[in-house]
């Protein structure tokens, strides 16, 4: 009888615990809340030059993937000027690519940075976003545009 007492105290304990420590979920008849929208940046970003072959619209789309769907602005910040965790975008420093082209760029952002020259974090294959190439595409044209 002892034994039936104490386990049933404990049950008691540990429900009353968790119904007071655990928040309750929403109400089932309403909808979850939507999710922040991604940071956008203070104005758009003028290119400084765009390459052969690029348009002002693969900028502009670019730009809207690089704050948006392609996470990019997480660790390159809003402006792509550099955080803690990536570097900066705009500044004409190529750390991870042996010339700045088209290709290279794509071949980073499809392949990521497994080891960073000088940041703590790897960058994973397209930032860990899923891109078509079309976007890849245009990512790589808002980046070569701000240099």
């Amino acid at each position: 009888m002892r034994g039936r007492y104490w386990k049933t105290l404990s049950i008691a304990f540990v429900s009353v615990f968790l119904f007071t420590a655990c928040p309750a979920d929403e109400p089932a008849d309403q909808p979850p809340a939507d999710p922040a929208p991604p940071p956008a940046p203070e104005e758009p970003m003028a290119p400084v030059d765009l390459p052969e072959g690029v348009t002002q619209e693969d900028f502009q789309e670019g730009q809207r993937l690089f704050v948006g769907q392609g996470g990019c602005a997480a660790c390159h910040g809003p402006q792509a000027q550099g955080t803690a965790l990536g570097p900066d975008m705009t500044d004409g420093e190529w750390l991870n690519v042996e010339e700045p082209t088209m290709d290279e760029v794509m071949r980073v952002i499809r392949e990521g940075v497994a080891q960073p020259v000088r940041y703590p974090a790897p960058m994973p294959p397209m930032g860990g976003a899923r891109l078509t190439d079309d976007q890849i595409h245009a990512l790589s044209a808002f980046i070569l545009g701000l240099n």
